[in-house]
């Protein structure tokens, strides 16, 4: 269903956001 499809979208921004902060200390 729609809160279903939320839960993987939301999952799918957390990591991208984690996978670019990382991304972010790396380079500092």
């Amino acid at each position: 269903g729609l809160f279903e499809l939320a839960v993987v979208l939301g999952k799918k921004e957390v990591l991208r956001r984690i996978d670019r902060t990382l991304g972010m200390l790396e380079n500092a």
